[in-house]
């Protein structure tokens, strides 16, 4: 463990900056992580992220071992993040 002084700071991964008074969490590397890791293409376009058919549950086959592990990797990353910052998009 180490300390550090002055206005940046860098956590686990988590960035910290004071600037004008206010605090600011950055997380790039997790996220830029995120991407990368994810196997599936991701190369749509949505007007809005709620479908027609929303709620309707479609039978389906579980994921494969890679999928599923992939799969589980990503969201728990996510939820690392979510936790630790918030995202302003």
């Amino acid at each position: 463990m180490s300390k550090t002084f002055g206005d940046k700071h860098d956590f686990l991964g988590l960035n910290i900056r004071y600037e004008k008074g206010k605090e600011k969490f950055v997380m790039k590397k997790h996220i830029k992580k995120v991407i990368d890791l994810f196997i599936d293409d991701i190369m749509r376009d949505a007007v809005t992220p709620a479908r027609s058919d929303l709620f309707d549950v479609p039978e389906s086959e579980l994921l494969e071992a890679k999928r599923a592990e992939n799969f589980h990797s990503v969201t728990a990353l996510l939820l690392f993040i979510s936790r630790r910052c918030r995202l302003d998009i």
